[in-house]
């Protein structure tokens, strides 16, 4: 059994959509199984596309079980497991399915704003 454990250093990941950046905090003590497995996957790329009040994008792997919920707040980062993709709200919304909220867009959410269509997306480790 894995044992993950939560300390006071702030994991940062850096993602680049169409050119424009954006910083994302981990929400450690709210998931840390998720954000563990996805600091482990990084780097990724991949295409993302938009729909409804965000952009999402496959991602090759599972990133396992946390709280489930529905609703979702601008700036959330979320893991959909039955889709195993990945999420950035730029609205206040309410999700079809059940997400995982693990992460939150602490820079450059107004830049994702209005984008519609399908980008070249890059996630990588900041810290």
């Amino acid at each position: 059994m894995n044992v993950y454990r939560v300390s006071n250093v702030e994991q940062l990941v850096r993602v680049i959509i169409d050119n424009k950046q954006l910083k994302v905090k981990l929400l450690r003590e709210k998931n840390p199984i998720v954000c563990e497995r996805f600091m482990s996957i990084l780097p990724l790329e991949g295409t993302a596309l938009t729909r409804n009040s965000e952009i999402f994008f496959i991602i090759p792997h599972s990133l396992g079980r946390g709280k489930l919920t529905n609703e979702v707040k601008a700036g959330d980062v979320a893991y959909w497991p039955m889709e195993n993709s990945i999420s950035f709200f730029y609205n206040d919304s309410k999700t079809q399915g059940n997400v995982i909220i693990f992460g939150k867009i602490i820079d450059g959410l107004e830049q994702i704003r209005g984008l519609t269509g399908v980008f070249t997306i890059r996630v990588e480790k900041i810290s």
